[in-house]
């Protein structure tokens, strides 16, 4: 991928806009500790919403995606698609329960709803785990992508990230550091908005040459109807195995039922737990009075 003086511009004029985000909103992430962890709890549903989306979408999405169909077909989609169903039910469950127990975080809702010893022991531990090595994991691979698109990149003939891409990976992530320190949530979600808008308008852009440059939709099709069952069911008229329909290499459709019930389970053992401490609660109420 080689740059021009234009492309840079452009990076160089979104980096300064996300900064100005930051500063933008600093007045407003400092009033409280709510305004900073949960910019007040006023965000609009669908800036919410898009910043969940966009924070799954790195750089490598696409490609990663595009990998998955390409080595198992269209059933390599449930491999993320399986996902769907959880974030659903805690958006709608819940992220309602989280709201009326006025937490700031998910952690400190484990210690609130347990209590004692062993939930401060849960909630200590769930933040270690997801802060050092979950994130750490998702930081890895993520900047692992950007460091082999800078390798990969050429500005005057000459390659980009050529024993730069560390450095340049610094002034990233120190940008981006800048701009979520000071702002909080509020910055960081705005951010995410307009990172969401610029990512997919370039997820769109790419599929359109890479179609483009194989000759179009038609001459993609010839070329994969050798290993789609699909698209030979429909020119023999023969019909497969369900199976081999979903992908059999990967099975990742099988996955969709299991997560399904793991996420049904645990709506109705939560649901249980809350009427039976409803009616502890009443209970030892009536027994005081």
């Amino acid at each position: 991928m080689e740059l021009v003086a234009l492309d840079w511009a452009i990076i160089v004029t979104y980096l300064a806009f996300a900064l100005g985000i930051g500063f933008l909103f600093r007045g407003r992430a400092g009033r409280s500790l709510a305004e900073y962890f949960v910019s007040g709890r006023s965000l609009p549903w669908w800036l919410a919403g898009t910043s969940m989306v966009a924070t799954t979408f790195a750089a490598d999405t696409p490609l990663a995606v595009t990998g998955l169909v390409a080595r198992h077909g269209l059933a390599g989609n449930w491999f993320w698609w399986s996902f769907a169903l959880g974030g659903m039910i805690t958006v709608f469950l819940y992220a309602r329960l989280w709201r009326r127990a006025a937490v700031l975080t998910d952690v400190e809702l484990v210690e609130l709803r347990y209590g004692g010893k062993p939930a401060a022991f849960l909630r200590g531990f769930r933040a270690v785990y997801i802060a050092l090595l979950v994130n750490s994991i998702i930081i890895g691979w993520v900047t692992g992508a950007m460091v082999t698109i800078l390798q990969h990149t050429v500005f005057a003939g000459t390659a980009v990230g050529r024993g730069n891409e560390w450095l340049m990976i610094v002034v990233l992530l120190a940008i981006v550091g800048v701009y979520a320190t000071l702002s909080g949530l509020w910055g960081v979600v705005v951010t995410d908005f307009f990172q969401f808008a610029i990512a997919m308008l370039g997820s769109i852009a790419l599929a359109v040459v890479a179609v483009g440059h194989l000759g179009g939709v038609d001459a993609m099709r010839l070329r994969v109807a050798p290993s789609s069952p699909e698209l030979r069911r429909r020119r023999t008229g023969v019909q497969l195995p369900a199976r081999l329909l979903w992908g059999g290499s990967l099975d990742a459709a099988e996955h969709l039922p299991d997560h399904a019930l793991r996420s049904v389970v645990g709506v109705l053992v939560s649901r249980r737990r809350a009427r039976r401490r409803r009616l502890h609660r009443a209970a030892h109420g009536l027994r005081q009075r």
